[in-house]
């Protein structure tokens, strides 16, 4: 039997989007379950108008046992959730700790 352990990622999340000033900005970007709870997040503090398209990283992500895909999405501090998410499925072939 296999101990079950949790699966740790990094994720490299890379977003488009010009804004419209220091009120109109992506603010964060998040990572969501099959069920849309949330597993973890990467927060900004400022516009990224001057750096199109921009990438940031978030290491040591827990994905809960089970999860076989996630959906990385960007929130926009006007418009909130607005479509701008890709759903990924986790490489887990290697992985003994979700069953068949």
């Amino acid at each position: 039997m296999h101990k079950l352990m949790p699966r740790v990622f990094r994720f490299d999340v890379t977003i488009r989007h010009p804004g419209e000033g220091p009120i109109h900005f992506v603010d964060r970007w998040e990572i969501v379950d099959e069920k849309g709870e949330l597993i973890d997040k990467r927060e900004f503090g400022r516009p990224h108008q001057g750096e199109q398209p921009f990438t940031r990283s978030l290491s040591h992500v827990t994905i809960p046992i089970g999860t076989r895909t996630v959906t990385v999405r960007a929130h926009d501090r006007v418009h909130g959730f607005t479509g701008l998410e890709r759903q990924i499925t986790l490489d887990i072939e290697s992985r003994h700790d979700l069953p068949d």
